[in-house]
């Protein structure tokens, strides 16, 4: 599972000596290509950024934010020759095929993060806070990333080796330029002409990285709250579409005045989104850092100049120098407001990785890698004829899952830690169960 390797008869006898000994081989397995494949498989199989290499929109400014990147595709042949073609039947176009390697570079950001954070036996809150993050040989030219991959990229004609593609190391985003009145790139050569000055990428580890906010982009009117949602998901255990009913009443549905900052049928959700939405605020509707025009903000021109479309002069409140909307709430994580020097996302990931419940959610996260299937949640209907095992079943794992996060907390957030422990459980190990003294409910709970 964790090596993609059968163990040897050395390992086994090994193993068998004692517990400590058998955790002593689990963590030896963790190292090389097929613990990093079940580390990057593990990761999409919860975040799913890969879908942006597999056919979801990704409207992120790879050409024209990117002079590093452009400079050196557009100086590529316009095509090339067949021996440097991989898997195409015919000599493709050079331009075309950087953007493609750069845009599989960018999309595997998150994942590389995760598995070197891990690989390198990191403090697992790395993942929400690291000041860096990874790049190949194609993503640190767009980057101008100081890096060294020990390679000759591209080669003296002018072409690169694409198998070096999979080779990623630790950069910072340096490359990415605002979008101001110096701004002037030629599309029909894909050049630019003219830009100020290049931005530097706050970075707050997964959160930052144009896949996450590629793969919940926002809208004018979504406002960061769907990257809020899964933030809380997948971070923190929460589920905000499922902590408080719905309403349906006609009344509370029609309200027009700011409902979400007002009407309590919506407040019950929305007072927890909403910071969290506002730390995002730096970041535009497709992933790209102050993407709007003068590079300051990402509030898009509806809100800062309604009369634009078709609404009345200031009647959205917002004045010069804002960078988050004033009908929403400020921006902020449960209750406190962020503060300080750091961009509010760089800020948001502290206050992630230090509530209790990062250390749990991070078992559940890992959960379906390790036992091959989603952790339970608990049972919504005391109808259902199964609801007394579903709980029992539920309760018992998440006892678990509690005693997992403790042992996780005391490694200092060693995530290898944390697999081993997950692997010595009895719910790994188990591979048989005496069940003439169990009742009925508790057979449908251990099924």
């Amino acid at each position: 599972l964790l090596s993609g390797t059968l163990p040897s008869a050395e390992m086994i006898n090994r193993a068998k000596v004692s517990d400590e000994a058998l955790r002593a081989e689990v963590l030896r397995l963790m190292v090389g290509d097929g613990f990093h494949d079940f580390l990057i498989n593990g990761a999409n199989d919860q975040l799913l950024t890969d879908g942006l290499n597999n056919g979801i929109d990704f409207q992120f400014g790879f050409w024209d934010r990117f002079p590093g990147f452009s400079a050196y595709a557009s100086e590529l042949p316009e095509e090339r020759p067949e021996e440097f073609n991989d898997y195409h039947d015919k000599p493709f176009l050079a331009q075309n095929e950087a953007e493609w390697d750069f845009r599989w570079a960018v999309v595997r950001e998150p994942l590389e993060l995760i598995a070197d954070i891990i690989e390198s036996g990191q403090s697992y809150k790395k993942i929400l806070t690291a000041d860096y993050t990874m790049v190949n040989p194609m993503s640190a030219f767009a980057y101008r990333a100081d890096v060294d991959f020990g390679i000759e990229f591209p080669d003296a004609q002018g072409f690169y080796d694409r198998s070096k593609l999979n080779v990623f190391k630790r950069a910072r985003n340096l490359g990415h330029i605002p979008y101001d009145d110096e701004f002037n790139f030629d599309w029909e050569t894909r050049t630019h002409l003219s830009f100020s000055d290049y931005q530097e990428w706050p970075h707050a580890g997964v959160l930052s990285t144009p896949a996450w906010l590629g793969r919940y982009p926002s809208t004018d009117t979504n406002r960061n709250r769907a990257r809020a949602r899964w933030t809380y998901y997948h971070f923190l255990g929460v589920d905000i579409e499922k902590s408080a009913p719905r309403t349906t009443d006609p009344d509370a549905l029609a309200d027009t005045d700011n409902p979400t900052l007002k009407n309590p049928a919506c407040t019950v959700c929305h007072e927890r989104m909403d910071p969290v939405a506002g730390t995002y605020q730096s970041f535009g509707d497709q992933g790209s850092y102050l993407d709007q025009h003068g590079g300051k903000d990402s509030l898009p021109e509806s809100y800062k100049y309604p009369e634009w479309h078709g609404g009345e002069p200031g009647s959205t409140g917002y004045q010069e120098g804002d960078t988050w909307y004033r009908d929403m709430r400020a921006p902020g994580f449960e209750g406190t407001k962020a503060s300080g020097t750091q961009d509010s996302l760089q800020w948001l990931g502290q206050q992630i990785v230090n509530d209790p419940r990062f250390s749990a959610q991070a078992v559940r996260f890992w959960w379906p890698a390790i036992f091959g299937e989603r952790a339970a949640t608990p049972p919504e209907n005391p109808d259902l004829p199964d609801y007394d095992a579903r709980l029992m079943a539920f309760n018992a794992q998440e006892a678990l899952v509690g005693e997992l996060a403790e042992k996780f907390e005391a490694s200092a957030f060693r995530a290898k830690q944390l697999f081993a422990d997950m692997i010595l459980s009895p719910w790994f190990r188990t591979s048989a169960v005496d069940d003439s003294t169990l009742t009925a409910v508790q057979r449908v709970a251990l099924e």
